[in-house]
């Protein structure tokens, strides 16, 4: 739940970026701020994924723990299986968002946005 909580305020922060950037997208040059916000906004997207496939699990948690004591075996074999193929598919979610976010902070992006900024600071 640490890395789930890290990765969610990361996804949080990572929006405020997005917003701020997009509203002052008219002073960036066009083709940096697009770079930066196609990277950024496949990252926010794969850490989204991440984090609905965490709360999906937590909820069919939920869900299983206020069921009687005799609910059916078959509804619990079937939330289970969910709940396994949740956490598979998270699994690779998690991957790709650690891959996209590697990426999002490569020297050559990190370059394209002191630059981008850069030229806005002259551009005022």
């Amino acid at each position: 739940t640490t890395l789930f909580r890290s990765l969610h305020i990361l996804r949080l922060h990572l929006k405020k970026l997005r917003y701020l950037l997009e509203f002052f997208a008219p002073i960036f040059p066009v083709l940096s701020f697009k770079t930066i916000r196609k990277a950024l906004k496949e990252l926010q997207d794969l850490l989204g994924q991440f984090n609905d496939g965490s709360v999906q699990q937590l909820n069919l948690q939920a869900f299983l723990s206020q069921q009687p004591a005799g609910a059916s075996l078959a509804m619990a074999q079937s939330v289970g299986a969910l709940m396994a193929v949740l956490h598979g598919r998270q699994a690779a979610e998690r991957a790709a968002a650690l891959t996209a976010l590697s990426a999002f902070t490569r020297p050559q992006l990190r370059a394209n946005f002191d630059t981008m900024l850069s030229r806005a600071e002259e551009a005022l």
